[in-house]
């Protein structure tokens, strides 16, 4: 039996697993943490051919942090930062990234995009902090 570190949400689940009052696809964790959504970085090892679909890359995304997790936050999240990086793979080729500043603003450029494309929320997390960090320079 695994008895190293457990996060939250598995042990939620694990705890869950066990009640047989909820039906099986009610079992995940409720919680809003990046433990389900790191599980979306491995999507990014896909043939180039199979990333261009950002569609179905964000779907298979939801479908990972499904796993352990219920929270509708928790789908969001992994679906926003899986297309962000699916955006910043995809212009890297034709974007500078020749310092810092270029950095910035193709990483700012796709959060925005990814954001708009799921919710105002989001939008005003990204705008947030896009604010915060041009008062910290």
């Amino acid at each position: 039996s695994y008895t190293s570190y457990r996060s939250g949400s598995l042990q939620e689940v694990l705890k869950n697993a066990e009640n047989e009052a909820l039906e099986p696809q009610h079992r995940g964790a409720q919680v809003a943490d990046l433990v389900g959504v790191v599980r979306c970085v491995a999507l990014l090892v896909l043939p180039s051919e199979k990333l261009s679909d950002q569609e179905s890359i964000a779907g298979a995304c939801r479908d990972l942090v499904l796993v352990t997790h219920e929270n509708p936050v928790a789908h969001e999240t992994g679906e926003f930062f899986v297309r962000a990086v699916l955006l910043l793979l995809s212009s890297s080729e034709d974007t500078p990234w020749g310092d810092a500043k270029d950095r910035s603003d193709a990483t700012l450029e796709a959060l925005r995009v990814a954001a708009k494309a799921l919710s105002e929320r989001l939008q005003g997390i990204v705008e947030t902090a896009a604010s915060e960090a041009q008062r910290s320079q």
